[in-house]
């Protein structure tokens, strides 16, 4: 009998140690910033809340806590956001928005679901699943460059000197799939992505096109994930002056890979990848179905 008893105690403290742990491992990133907090974020029904004051004060915002009425309001520029503890009707810039689920006091902080918080505050937010991290604002990905004869240029460029027109042929690619051929017009040379595991990884792909001399080249600058679009930022270098240069067509290319992981959760599955140059002037974009 005692020993049932032990037991029967044993599994009540265990069932209320576990129950009473906060999300400690749930990580909150804004502007590449971890965040920390005096009330641990918390998930419920698969939702995210957080203290709002160490939040909007990394985005920036001012805020303002009514005892009276139960409601923080949250400013930013011309953005005025309002939201009542317990209540499912937020005002943004005096316009009603309809929450799926309240605030709440916690520990005397409020805290509210992060992704209402994020969007009406005009934010991109990344729930990130494998690390158990959410990352408000633009997140910089890292990424691998692929090494290889058939993906570099072997001039070298000394000097960054900026492509002021677009070459003939010029593109950029997106590789889920082994199976995928690409072409270098107007030789039309056929080259097959490096080996890679695409379970794991997305290629990315840059071509120049036909450059009249050796000398030029272009290589990825960064990527950035901003929400449901990817931003990927190339440097393309011409010769600089008086640089002995290759007299002979070249056709120079690059290639990165990146983890899916990084991209995973988009809506509906579909990533929007915008080439750009070093000046945001868009190249290509491409939307692409992405397997989770």
């Amino acid at each position: 009998m005692i020993k049932r008893i032990l037991l029967l105690i044993f599994v009540a403290l265990a069932v209320l140690i576990l129950t009473s742990i906060p999300a400690h491992a749930l990580e909150v990133v804004v502007q590449d910033e971890k965040i920390e907090f005096e009330v641990a974020p918390q998930l419920d029904n698969g939702r995210a809340f957080v203290a709002v004051r160490p939040v909007a004060a990394k985005l920036g915002a001012q805020v303002v806590w009514s005892p009276s009425a139960r409601t923080v309001t949250v400013t930013r520029g011309d953005i005025n956001l309002v939201l009542a503890v317990g209540g499912t009707t937020a005002y943004l810039n005096d316009q009603p928005v309809q929450l799926e689920i309240p605030s709440r006091i916690v520990e005397g902080r409020t805290l509210v679901p992060v992704r209402i918080l994020a969007e009406l505050l005009g934010e991109n937010i990344i729930w990130d699943a494998s690390e158990q991290g959410i990352y408000i604002g633009d997140r910089e990905l890292p990424f691998e460059v692929l090494k290889g004869s058939e993906w570099v240029t072997p001039e070298p460029v000394q000097g960054q000197w900026h492509l002021s027109v677009d070459l003939p042929y010029q593109d950029f690619a997106v590789i889920q799939s082994p199976e995928v051929k690409l072409s270098k017009p107007p030789q039309q040379t056929v080259l097959p992505p490096p080996q890679t595991d695409y379970e794991k990884y997305l290629v990315l792909w840059a071509y120049l096109g036909e450059a009249p001399t050796g000398g030029y080249s272009i290589h990825f600058s960064s990527i950035l994930r901003q929400g449901d679009i990817l931003l990927v930022k190339v440097h393309r270098v011409s010769p600089g002056p008086g640089q002995i240069v290759t007299e002979a067509f070249t056709y120079p290319e690059a290639a990165a890979r990146i983890e899916r992981g990084l991209v995973s959760g988009v809506s509906g599955g579909r990533l929007t990848v915008r080439f750009v140059d070093q000046d945001e002037n868009l190249l290509k974009e491409l939307v692409c179905q992405i397997k989770e």
